[in-house]
Parts: structure tokens; sequence; C-alpha cells
């Protein structure tokens, strides 16, 4: 399954900037402009045939998660309608492929938006961005 690959995406641009910024100066600039340019690619074909596997998939959604980045355990919320309730605090480092909201098949179900967990990042095109509660703290007037 080459979706098992994703995490290959970042890393190909990575190691040309960290190869380029140590090797650079010994190699003539066209070398260096492949590497580039090249590892760049090979990260965009790759994402190409993953969004193409997760085309036959059912459900059209891949999540991996590599490991736990920040592993807080339990806590008690403090601020917020869930206020004094119980709540683990685990920020795993993944990768999360699906399709654009509004474009699965059947109807849309409401998704939440998790602000910083752990390199996952939506952004929907087709739904207005729902307004974040924390943004009531601090008035615009």
């Amino acid at each position: 399954m080459l979706l098992e690959y994703i995490w290959l995406i970042p890393l190909f641009p990575a190691l040309g900037t960290l190869f380029n910024g140590i090797f650079g100066k010994r190699f003539p600039k066209p070398v260096v402009h492949w590497i580039a340019c090249g590892l760049v690619f090979l990260s965009f074909a790759l994402s190409i045939l993953c969004v193409a596997e997760l085309a036959k998939l059912e459900p059209k959604v891949f999540q991996q998660e590599l490991y736990t980045w920040i592993p807080g355990g339990s806590t008690t919320t403090t601020l917020g309608p869930n206020a004094g309730q119980a709540a683990n605090l685990n920020i795993p480092f993944g990768f999360l492929l699906d399709p654009p909201l509004g474009k699965e098949s059947g109807p849309p179900e409401p998704s939440p938006v998790i602000l910083g967990k752990g390199g996952q990042l939506a952004v929907s095109f087709d739904r207005p961005f729902p307004h974040p509660p924390f943004l009531d703290l601090f008035p615009l007037h």
C-alpha cells in the first residue's frame, strides 16, 4: 500500500534542503538545482499517487499516526463549556489524507476543527470556517 509511505512527502524536500545546505558549495549549480527540483518533484509525484490510491479506498480517509508528540496524560479543563471535566491530552504526530469537505459521497458530516493537532491541518474552501469559541474572549471593539 503506497499510502504507508506518505511520510516521505515532506521528507524528500527536507533532505534536498539539508543536502544542498551542507554540500551545495562542492557541486556545480546545475547539480544543486537538479537535486532540489528533483526531490520536490518526487514529493509531488508521490502525493499524486497517494491521492490516486485514496480514491480507491472506502471510506476515503487515510490516517497514520507515527508517534505521540506530546504525551500529556489526564488533566481537568478550566475554560469553556466543558470546564471541570476530565480530558486526555495526548497529541500525536501523523498524517491525514482525506477528500475536500463536501466532495465525499453521501451527506457531509460536521467535522471538528482541531487547532494544533500534531501536524494535521484541514483547510476547507467548500464551507465557511467555524468560529473558534476562544475568539469570544477577545472582542474587537
